[in-house]
């Protein structure tokens, strides 16, 4: 079994790692570079699939930076949900964070999240998405809906903020034995939030100024060469997943927070469904 090098942590930061490019260093420097003290978070890096040069590339760019508090794992088992559920289970921290590897933190994210945090509490932060290329700052709907400072009992009050992992810190007791859907993608991490929400009593989110930097590449996670029955069987598999898990959801909302994700999964899939096969040769 894996196990951490770093103990005695607050806030463990899981970051799932497919043949990272440049953007990678920001996200990285974005974390060397925290308000909070070092010695009470670990950054674990999960690098999945090809190794070479990736693994030794990012090492020697956090040894050049003298970075302490991060650990680079490799596995080659393929998959954000694989990598994600390996960062669970070797790191230590109180609380959980996951950041995309192509995202990067404000200075202050870390100790905003932490300054909030409770054992029953799952902690929002506001969110900003910028273009790849430019890095413009684009319409966000997430951003619109936030509230910063604010406490709620109502997890349907910020429901467009549970279809993603990143942007929030999670209490690990929250999270007991709960993992990621290694046979869900897309979808996995809205499985995985509804889980984790069913057990927690109260959502709040962090100061104004804190902010989660999502950068918005143009590429589709179902390529346009995706079959239509291999799109079926996928999408076919997802929204039966959500099904499964609603008569484990203990109040309405989470219910319907569950059925609104099934109906936008749906929605989604009717829609490519018929691309398909109007795209395809006759």
């Amino acid at each position: 079994m894996l196990e951490s090098k770093i103990t005695n942590k607050k806030i463990s930061v899981i970051i799932a790692s497919y043949k990272p490019q440049s953007y990678v260093w920001k996200c990285i420097d974005s974390l060397a570079s925290q308000t909070l003290d070092a010695d009470l978070y670990e950054v674990i890096i999960v690098l999945n699939g090809p190794k070479d040069p990736y693994f030794d590339e990012i090492a020697d760019y956090v040894a050049k930076k003298g970075i302490q508090n991060l650990n680079l794992i490799y596995t080659d088992k393929r998959g954000v949900s694989e990598a994600r559920n390996i960062g669970l289970e070797i790191s230590v921290g109180n609380y959980l964070v996951f950041i995309d590897d192509d995202d990067y933190i404000s200075e202050n994210y870390l100790e905003s999240l932490l300054g909030n945090a409770e054992k029953d509490t799952i902690v929002l932060s506001d969110n900003e998405f910028f273009e790849d290329m430019t890095n413009k700052v684009l319409s966000n709907p997430r951003s619109d809906s936030f509230k910063p400072n604010y406490e709620t009992t109502n997890i349907l009050k910020f429901r467009k903020f549970y279809r993603v992992a990143w942007g929030k810190l999670i209490p690990r007791n929250l999270i007991g034995n709960i993992k990621f859907d290694t046979n869900i993608q897309p979808g996995e991490d809205t499985l995985f939030i509804m889980e984790v929400l069913s057990k927690a009593r109260t959502i709040r989110t962090i100061q104004d100024g804190s902010f989660y930097h999502r950068r918005i590449r143009k590429n589709s996670l179902i390529s346009p060469k995706t079959g239509l029955i291999d799109h079926w069987k996928l999408h076919s598999h997802q929204i039966l997943k959500h099904i499964m898990i609603l008569p484990r959801k203990s109040s309405l909302a989470h219910k319907i927070i569950v059925t609104a994700s099934a109906l936008g999964i749906l929605r989604y899939f009717l829609k490519r469904s018929f691309s398909l096969i109007l795209n395809k040769p006759a």
